[in-house]
């Protein structure tokens, strides 16, 4: 099952990827596995068909243990989990980091975390002063946006309560507005798709109760 998992991730990947992905498996930082590494290096010569039934299992378990002379095949399964793991991490920080805005909320919060607060703010600054420019206009990047501004406001109003001359009241205002957007677009996106969906299939009476109850709701709105 985890080789199966496994190959089907790495044919999810780009070849670029995968050369990225190398360096993240050689580096000690992330993986101190060298065996893991070795099968890393076995299995790549299979991309990006990965045909299970060319893949030998034991001849995979001697060439990273040569001075073996049986195979323990829940030691090789420990290294495909292990590999599948460091894949899966590996594709989550590649999203991560593709995502501006939640890198910089990310970020934003660790520094908040960590009382450093000088930083903290010139990295809001040039934050806020650049988010109009990024490209994501998903309602993702809306809750995120939101989660940043919330950050400040929280930042600004201890700042208030320690008798600094500090407004927070702009930036609660875009916080709101953001966090409206985010609301909004996953309303009527879900809306939509649940009334699709009414159509396509047989849906029970609580159900349809439900869905009125929505309507009206937004109907009010």
């Amino acid at each position: 099952m985890e080789k199966s998992k496994l190959y089907r991730l790495f044919q999810s990947i780009s070849k670029d990827e995968m050369n990225e992905f190398a360096r993240f498996v050689y580096s000690p930082f992330i993986n101190e596995s060298r065996n893991t590494a070795k099968l890393f290096e076995i299995l790549r010569l299979y991309y990006p068909e990965f045909n299970s039934k060319s893949i030998d299992p034991a001849k995979i378990y001697f060439k990273i243990f040569p001075k073996n002379s049986e195979v323990h095949f829940n030691s090789l399964n420990n290294l495909y989990t292990r590999l599948k793991k460091l894949l899966e991490k590996y594709i989550s920080i590649r999203g991560f980091l593709n995502n501006k805005t939640q890198y910089e909320f990310s970020y934003l919060e660790q520094l908040k975390q960590r009382g450093v607060n000088n930083i903290f703010r010139n990295r809001y600054k040039t934050y806020f002063e650049q988010k109009n420019t990024y490209s994501e206009n998903s309602s993702d990047s809306y809750l995120y946006k939101y989660l940043i501004g919330n950050l400040e406001a929280d930042h600004l109003l201890k700042e208030v309560y320690r008798g600094k001359n500090t407004n927070p009241c702009s930036n609660i205002c875009i916080n709101l507005s953001d966090a409206f957007r985010f609301f909004y677009i996953n309303l009527f996106r879900n809306y939509s798709r649940l009334l699709m969906l009414r159509s396509l299939y047989n849906i029970n009476e609580s159900v349809n109760t439900e869905i009125k109850k929505i309507s009206r709701l937004i109907e009010q709105m």
